[in-house]
């Protein structure tokens, strides 16, 4: 059995991580507007489990309770593309440690970037 996420916690692990993928070597934008509706949007992120989401999944066998399973400290938001390779070969080289990490870094520099303007090519320094 599969221990997912409630909708609203996968939200609030969303915009936590600001919609950008969590991998450092990443980063990438995972939201834009439709172009043909102006109420939809096209996201290709996911919210990922850093712990496996049932007892033998990627990273190992979990003995975490399902309420642990499907917490958000559990969570990790991804790109598409990321949020596969973590899972290849039983999520091997993409131990829970490293993706903790991952995560908190990506919160941090999300909490630090809050708000600070983004100089574009042509404004003078």
């Amino acid at each position: 059995m599969r221990d997912e996420f409630l909708s609203k916690t996968k939200e609030v692990i969303r915009k936590r991580a600001g919609y950008i993928c969590s991998n450092p070597d990443c980063r990438a934008l995972t939201l834009a507007g439709s172009e043909n509706e102006n109420d939809k949007v096209q996201c290709i992120g996911i919210v990922a489990h850093i712990k496996p989401a049932s007892p033998n999944g990627p990273r190992g066998e979990d003995t975490s309770v399902e309420q642990d399973r499907s917490s958000i400290d559990n969570g990790i938001y991804l790109c598409s593309n990321c949020a596969s390779m973590i899972d290849k070969n039983r999520g091997v080289d993409f131990p829970e440690t490293l993706l903790k990490e991952w995560k908190r870094s990506h919160e941090l520099w999300i909490r630090t970037n809050l708000n600070k303007q983004q100089l574009n090519n042509s404004q003078v320094i």
